[in-house]
């Protein structure tokens, strides 16, 4: 298993421009903890390189959520689609860890796996 840098981005649900941005790592149970200075409810947006981006809205982070990511974006378009396959091709055999789907350090046929097992999926 691999450590993926996730980037959270918590607003005020009634004042949208009021924005908090924090970088999360997991703890060794895989839970998060985020601590924020706005007032709830808020709205929460979670993203991760070649994931796709979570929205959760009207939250009182006090209590417990759970947020899944969908793996495949490639091309950080939002999308999983063709064109990530696209970006596959183009790094085939290579380390490049924008494209290494899987976390394993290298694009190979496992990475395409991720891409169809989530085809289709749209982020927020």
């Amino acid at each position: 298993m691999t450590s993926q840098q996730l980037t959270a981005s918590i607003s005020s649900s009634s004042d949208p421009a009021i924005t908090q941005l924090l970088r999360i790592g997991a703890n060794a149970d895989g839970k998060f903890t985020l601590s924020s200075y706005l007032q709830p409810p808020y709205d929460i947006r979670v993203s991760s390189p070649h994931f796709l981006t979570v929205k959760a809205t009207n939250l009182d982070i006090t209590s417990s959520i759970n947020l899944a990511l969908a793996n495949g974006d490639a091309n950080g378009d939002g999308l999983v689609n063709l064109f990530d396959y696209v970006v596959l091709d183009t790094h085939f055999n290579s380390g490049d860890p924008l494209a290494d789907l899987d976390g394993d350090g290298s694009v190979n046929l496992f990475d395409y796996v991720v891409v169809d097992k989530n085809f289709g999926a749209k982020g927020d």
